[in-house]
């Protein structure tokens, strides 16, 4: 089998993660608020806190999304935040319709989790790019 061709995919915050996060906490804090004004306990309000400390966190966590060129070079992977002569490891986590989890590994840095949601898909390159990520796993016998 041959190795699939050079590509190189731009990484940017996406706005999947931000809906889901903010579609999860507009949820949680619908059904915890009625619960809350209900009932005369202190475990509600305390519930109520760590939604919105959650929901802070996560978006946080957005804001510092890994954002830059994830390339595979047609032997290994590079990852433009990381020196270009150290070769890291890229591997699809999670692939559905509307996103897929990347994640990012080199030896001494922590990985980097990736998620590219619809507008990432839409690139004309999304889909060299997957081939790739299929082709560099290694395959279980």
């Amino acid at each position: 089998m041959h190795n699939p061709p050079a590509i190189a995919l731009p990484i940017q915050a996406g706005r999947f993660a931000q809906r889901f996060a903010l579609g999860v906490g507009l949820f949680t804090l619908a059904v915890l608020a009625p619960l809350g004004l209900q009932t005369s306990g202190l475990i509600w309000g305390g519930l109520l806190a760590l939604t919105v400390a959650t929901q802070l966190w996560a978006w946080r966590q957005n804001v510092r999304a890994p954002q830059g060129v994830l390339a595979w070079t047609g032997a290994h992977w590079t990852w433009s935040a990381w020196p270009q002569h150290d070769a890291c490891r890229a591997s699809m986590v999670v692939d559905l319709a509307w996103c897929s989890v990347l994640r990012v590994r080199q030896a001494g840095q922590a990985p980097l989790w990736i998620v590219l949601d619809a507008a990432s898909r839409r690139d004309p390159r999304w889909d060299a790019m997957r081939r790739a990520l299929v082709a560099a796993r290694p395959w279980a016998p």
